[in-house]
């Protein structure tokens, strides 16, 4: 996920280095960019809207990539996986187990939730199809903080 301003300044990096190593990459944005590529998605630019620009992507990930990979990461533009590092310490996972891996955080602000945050994000199939069809599906509330939620 990232700001069409920053494809041609960090992304690109990304793109032609270790992104180059995954079974799929997808880079998503406010605005679709053909030639990049990028898929829009309907979320203004800007950090404050990192909830929703989350779950629209991940959703769009359940809903066309589901079945091409055992695992998923999200990583930050300026974020560097070692994808074969990464390969061997999931060898040792089931991706039918609703795993993830990150940077754990606890949100007391309005609510208490517990959620993963950081430079990269690694969810299981079983935890994406979990996040989307049970996470998403019953929690309407997403704090955006763009719109004073």
């Amino acid at each position: 996920m990232t700001d069409p301003h920053d494809l041609d300044v960090r992304v690109i990096h990304v793109k032609n280095t270790w992104a180059k190593r995954c079974d799929v990459t997808l880079f998503f944005s406010s605005q679709t960019n053909k030639i990049f590529p990028t898929i829009g998605i309907d979320v203004p630019p800007g950090r404050e809207h990192l909830a929703v620009k989350s779950r629209e992507s991940w959703t769009h990930v359940f809903r066309h990539h589901y079945n091409d990979a055992d695992y998923f990461v999200k990583a930050d533009p300026d974020t560097y996986v070692l994808v074969e590092n990464l390969r061997q310490y999931l060898s040792h996972c089931d991706p039918l187990e609703p795993e993830a891996f990150g940077h754990r955080l606890n949100y007391r602000h309005h609510l208490n939730v517990t959620y993963f945050s950081g430079a990269a994000i690694v969810l299981s199939r079983e935890a994406l199809r979990r996040l989307v069809t049970v996470g998403y599906a019953n929690y309407k509330h997403y704090i955006d903080e763009g719109k004073g939620n």
